[in-house]
């Protein structure tokens, strides 16, 4: 339950991310989609964080996955080569 609850809160960090104008990983398609899809995984992965463990826990998990995932997703985008501009 644990995996999937980290992998909720991920997949909702990443959505946040690439959902904002100031992203670097991708190019910048359809991210009118992102923000909905964000906004129904965060809930759900602070759910089955809940379920998996006590409600003060899993608040305190959720936020720091979500915390810890949205600072690395701009390191990660530093990684990778540089895009042109169009």
């Amino acid at each position: 339950m644990s995996a999937i609850a980290f992998l909720l809160c991920l997949s909702a960090a990443v959505c946040v991310y690439l959902a904002s104008p100031q992203q670097r990983l991708l190019p910048s398609r359809n991210r009118s989609r992102l923000r909905p899809l964000a906004v129904s995984l965060a809930p759900a992965g602070t759910g089955v964080w809940m379920y998996a463990a006590d409600v003060a826990s899993g608040l305190v998990a959720a936020m720091l996955v979500l915390m810890l995932s949205s600072v690395a997703l701009p390191y990660l985008a530093l990684l990778l080569p540089a895009r042109e501009a169009r």
